[in-house]
């Protein structure tokens, strides 16, 4: 049996595009491709890159269903394994140093 694939989608708010990017990139060789309209990041073809030497590509979207400021969906690559979940947890913790916020309205989507 193959290892375990999943994506993570985080809602926050009140970090700017360019703090979500500056949190992201350089963790385990990350990359952020920008800040996108709801669903708009599907046009990349980067939603498969791999955690296995080729690019680690992290977008993020808007999100209507977040009343906040500065809200945002943070979309992850496909994530393979406990190293995927050790990448993704890396991520987390760097955009709450650099400021994400959540509350009730927010949620972690897993697929």
């Amino acid at each position: 049996m193959g290892e375990q694939t999943y994506g993570a989608e985080l809602e926050i708010y009140g970090i700017t595009t360019s703090q979500i990017r500056d949190a992201i990139t350089g963790i385990d060789g990350a990359t952020y491709a920008g800040h996108f309209s709801y669903h708009g990041s599907r046009r990349l073809g980067n939603r498969h890159a791999r955690m296995d030497g080729t690019p680690i590509v992290w977008v993020s979207e808007s999100d209507s269903s977040l009343r906040e400021h500065l809200p945002a969906e943070v979309i992850s690559p496909i994530l393979y394994g406990r190293e995927g979940l050790a990448h993704l947890r890396r991520v987390m913790k760097a955009l709450v140093r650099a400021g994400a916020r959540v509350n009730s309205s927010c949620g972690t989507h897993l697929t």
